[in-house]
């Protein structure tokens, strides 16, 4: 196999680091897909042995003995930076990371919209009180499809380090020096070897990270649209319930709020401009759909059956729109539906 140099992979070299930061802990959260989670299709569990937050977590006890490491996995398979940013609102500010590494680039969809999508949680990330710094990876699939050249753009934009696995091993798989089978068993999960890639790519980041002044990141313009997401919260508990139950229950890292055992309606009014939910999809033929109106219209359904379903969360963005003004909305459910929340700016 062509020897690869980890190095190679960071493909912008941050102004944020860890040096000069004065604490006894390193706090390290991972946000990303199935590739963070380690979702491998061919093992036993469905799940790779050694992951490459398993290597990075072993790095930062070589780069600093002398303190205690903790982590936080915030990996959910199926979705993109939507998802992220809900659960950027309700884990990140709690935990208060020293690192957050971010996975979503075969995740997100190359469009305005997720390049709004993914300036939106860094943004949010990077001006957090704790100001961590935010490690973005950009991995593939087989046929080449990866986000990564608009998540170095933003990057830049905001002086953050960047490892971008396409650049870096994509045209060694291309001109036959690396094979995909000891990248992936499939079509973008990567197997234990393909992990051990991605992390010696972002501990060669690290190395550069952990000699790299630590500062607060200093509020600058957003340049794609992600700053709508600046006043991004969570509204679940607000509004009035006719029908639901509230609920305290995990999918996949997702804790649901709300469950509607049939006919149920859950009303509020809100001025905003920016409406999206995250509800548990499944192939349990019990589960039935939520239809949701704004202002009396019928913008859309939410399906919490498919045979694609498999108990996981799924995000929809119920209103986009360039103006903040007062919304009536009500969501209407007919059989068993669990709503994990909604979130608005």
């Amino acid at each position: 196999m062509t020897v690869f140099e980890p190095a190679s992979a960071v493909l912008n070299r941050g102004d944020h680091g860890l040096y000069g930061k004065s604490s006894d802990t390193i706090k390290i959260a991972f946000m990303g897909g199935s590739v963070t989670y380690g979702y491998l299709p061919t093992s036993e569990d469905s799940k790779v042995d050694v992951t490459f937050c398993d290597i990075i977590i072993k790095h930062l006890h070589e780069l600093f003995p002398d303190k205690h490491i903790e982590h936080k996995s915030l990996a959910v398979s199926g979705e993109g930076c939507m998802l992220g940013l809900m659960i950027e609102c309700r884990e990140i500010k709690a935990f208060k990371p020293d690192i957050v590494v971010v996975e979503y680039a075969i995740n997100e969809d190359r469009s305005s919209g997720g390049l709004a999508r993914f300036e939106g949680l860094i943004r949010r990330l990077i001006y957090e009180e704790c100001s961590p710094v935010v490690l973005p990876i950009a991995v593939f699939n087989r046929s080449g499809y990866s986000c990564e050249d608009y998540m170095l753009e933003i990057a830049k934009h905001y002086g953050l380090y960047f490892c971008g696995l396409k650049s870096a091993l994509y045209p060694l798989i291309t001109q036959g020096e690396l094979t995909w089978e000891y990248y992936s068993p499939d079509d973008g999960h990567p197997s234990e070897n393909g992990h051990k890639l991605i992390g010696k790519a972002a501990c060669a980041a690290l190395d550069m990270i952990a000699k790299t002044e630590y500062k607060p990141m200093i509020p600058i313009k957003a340049k794609f649209g992600g700053d709508k997401f600046d006043t991004l919260h969570e509204i679940t508990s607000k509004g009035q319930f006719f029908g639901f139950e509230k609920l305290d229950k995990d999918f996949y890292g997702v804790n649901c709020a709300l469950k509607s055992s049939g006919n149920a309606v859950y009303r509020f009014s809100i001025s905003c401009k920016f409406i999206a939910a995250c509800y548990i999809c499944s192939n349990c033929s019990s589960l039935g759909d939520a239809e949701v109106f704004v202002d009396g219209v019928r913008l859309k359904a939410l399906q919490g059956y498919s045979i694609f379903g498999w108990d996981n969360p799924v995000t929809s963005v119920l209103l986009d729109e360039p103006k903040t003004k007062p919304r009536e909305i009500e969501i209407k459910t007919s059989g068993e539906f669990y709503l994990a929340g909604i979130w608005i700016s």
